[in-house]
């Protein structure tokens, strides 16, 4: 049977950690064990993941080493972290199983252009804040903020509705072949 497994980016990062290489690849590895016991069940796997935590930390990267450096677009960050998070992923898995064949693919999903939610940002990334303030000093000159439900402010960006992924195809041939896909 073939599974698509969606594993969130809080689920790398939990609430109570800072989000360090190690609390992320301990968090993986906690991940891996599991997806390897579902491949070795005899299952298709197909690994989709969040990135709110990561593409947050990456952008306040970005924010914090303007005007120095020129910063990218979200969504380079986003394939920036796609790697990133294939890699912690698809490292955990093949520690976990080293016999097991697992690939990464960097994914672009097309969306429509007029999307009205890049009119109104509502996607909270990033990490928390305690007030409307900070979150704003911290997401730098144009960054949108939200309140997230007794949680304090975080950035917020666009999320629009994705038509089609780019990749689908060799996704599904890559799944076909027996390879668990991130």
């Amino acid at each position: 049977m073939r599974i698509v497994i969606a594993i969130g980016g809080n689920a790398i990062i939990a609430d109570h950690e800072r989000g360090t290489w190690s609390e992320q690849r301990a968090n993986a590895g906690a991940i891996a064990a599991e997806l390897v016991a579902l491949k070795r069940a005899g299952h298709e796997l197909v690994l989709t993941h969040g990135n709110g935590p990561q593409v947050g930390s990456l952008y306040r990267q970005h924010v914090l080493s303007a005007p120095q450096i020129p910063s990218l677009p979200l969504d380079a960050l986003v394939a920036m972290t796609q790697g990133q998070l294939g890699y912690l992923l698809q490292t955990a898995i093949e520690a976990a199983d080293p016999h097991l064949q697992t690939v990464t693919v960097l994914t672009r999903v097309r969306v429509e252009p007029d999307d009205p939610s890049f009119a109104k940002p509502s996607k909270p990334i990033g990490r928390f804040y305690g007030d409307e303030r900070s979150a704003r000093v911290a997401t730098g000159p144009g960054g949108d903020v939200a309140p997230e439900a007794g949680r304090g402010w975080r950035a917020v960006v666009a999320s629009p509705r994705p038509h089609e992924i780019v990749e689908f195809e060799q996704i599904r041939m890559l799944a076909q072949s027996g390879a668990l896909v991130i």
